[in-house]
């Protein structure tokens, strides 16, 4: 069975069978014809200044002129809201890359994330599709709600093909050169993935405090996955939670700073899809999912308290 890849991890399929289960993701949009799309050819982003008002003017352009590839109708004018909730992530990598172009980092983090979401799709459709089926008739309890979620990931990323490119190496670089031109989600998630921008524990520690001060839900939930091995975990109220719930209490408080962690996110579909980790009830969004269960009931309130701690004032 193949590897799934997502935001830079590596998880066999088939963890599915000893995985928490069920939880559905929408339906998938009939696929559109493909046509060429411009490689992002970012530029170096080692400088933070020149340039950065032409990437803020053509960031602002894409979310002006980005909208819900279904309706038409116009989405929020942020980026990361326009991520979230596009149908057509080959039109929203269309409509991004000037701003990638132009230097903008957030820009730039977002078509890393675009091209780590459909990597596993784009590399071959077809076999994409009897993996699905495969998952689907092996009996799993998680099977229907499994491949639902890959449904949705293929209806989102059906216009790409083999010839775009979406390497592991294209994504690392992406990633790379949005945070060095300034995005911390992108800086916490190569830390994440092992590739951090500088080596040391200090660096690490230092990154995971930026991040606290940063009240960015995203980046919270992109430096999740490495808390777990950080000793500073502990200072931000996570003392008494045992270390394979900091992660998850990354997560939690990503939801509670605005992240977006409904039942179609990218969050619950990653786990869904990549883990095989998916929610019996198809209405639940991430936090209502990981206290129902993930989290133990006498653990809950130790988990709650050290959500409460990390997001402070910021949380209510």
């Amino acid at each position: 069975m193949r590897a799934l890849v997502v935001r830079g991890v590596l998880v066999l399929s088939a963890l599915v069978a000893s995985s928490a289960l069920l939880g559905g993701c929408a339906q998938p949009d009939v696929a559109q014809t493909h046509e060429a799309i411009p490689a992002p050819a970012v530029r170096s982003a080692g400088s933070k200044g020149g340039g950065a008002d032409p990437a803020s003017r053509a960031a602002s352009a894409v979310a002006r002129d980005l909208h819900d590839a279904a309706s038409a109708a116009p989405l929020q004018p942020d980026l990361r809201t326009a991520f979230n909730a596009s149908r057509d992530l080959y039109r929203y990598a269309q409509a991004l890359a000037p701003a990638v172009h132009a230097g903008d980092a957030d820009a730039t983090w977002l078509m890393a994330r675009v091209v780590d979401t459909c990597a596993v799709y784009a590399t071959d459709p077809a076999a994409y599709a009897r993996d699905s089926r495969l998952l689907q008739d092996m009996g799993l309890d998680a099977g229907a709600a499994l491949r639902a979620a890959r449904d949705h990931v293929a209806s989102r990323c059906g216009r790409f093909v083999a010839g775009d490119d979406f390497s592991l190496a294209r994504t690392t670089q992406l990633r790379r050169d949005a945070a060095q031109a300034g995005s911390l989600a992108a800086e916490a998630e190569l830390l994440a993935a092992g590739q951090p921008l500088e080596a040391g524990e200090d660096y690490a520690q230092e990154l995971l405090e930026r991040v606290h001060a940063s009240f960015d839900g995203e980046a919270y939930s992109a430096i999740a996955p490495a808390v777990g091995g950080l000793s500073t975990a502990s200072l931000f109220g996570q003392r008494d939670v045992a270390p394979q719930y900091r992660e998850l209490v990354w997560h939690l408080a990503a939801c509670r700073l605005g992240m977006d962690c409904g039942p179609d996110s990218p969050l619950m579909t990653s786990y869904c899809v990549n883990g095989g980790i998916c929610s019996r009830d198809r209405a639940q969004g991430f936090e209502e999912f990981a206290y129902d269960a993930a989290v133990p009931r006498q653990s809950a309130d130790v988990v709650r308290r050290a959500v409460d701690a990390l997001v402070g004032r910021r949380g209510e």
